[in-house]
């Protein structure tokens, strides 16, 4: 994915600072809220609405709740990105644009699977599992933008 000139809207950058590479990312968080929250919401929804009489507008509210749950999980979902810079490996996550950054030079170690980076930077308890579809690509650009930044 080439950097999206739209990214500044999502992270603040230091002067001098240059996007290398934007890539979405998962943490599987959203069907966790689906099977968790939405279809229980959603079923019990459906089960008073057929019911029908004085259940009725409480079986509507359940449904509500359940497509807001819905929508909720699916956008945060959506708004989830790695970002790779000259000088830190930025990650946004949700409608509110949490980011968390790494500096380069924290980073000690980058490792890939099928659809998995792995960033250490540290023990074992500083380790980011990140989900996403270029895997290689992210772990290249992150390697590279170490390297450039050493």
């Amino acid at each position: 994915m080439t950097p999206d000139p739209s990214i500044r809207a999502h992270v603040t950058l230091a002067q001098g600072e240059e996007v290398v590479h934007v890539s979405p990312w998962s943490k599987g968080g959203m069907f966790a809220q689906l099977l968790l929250l939405a279809l229980p919401l959603a079923g019990l929804s459906l089960l008073l609405i057929a019911k029908g009489g004085e259940v009725l507008g409480v079986g509507i509210v359940f449904g509500v709740l359940a497509a807001i749950t819905y929508a909720l999980a699916y956008l945060s979902w959506q708004r989830r990105l790695a970002v790779v810079t000259t000088r830190n490996v930025l990650f946004v996550a949700g409608l509110s644009k949490t980011v968390r950054a790494i500096p380069l030079e924290q980073i000690n170690q980058v490792t890939v699977a099928p659809g998995l980076v792995t960033v250490r930077t540290g023990s074992i308890l500083n380790t980011l599992l990140l989900r996403v579809p270029d895997a290689e690509v992210l772990a290249e650009k992150i390697e590279q933008a170490r390297q450039v930044r050493t």
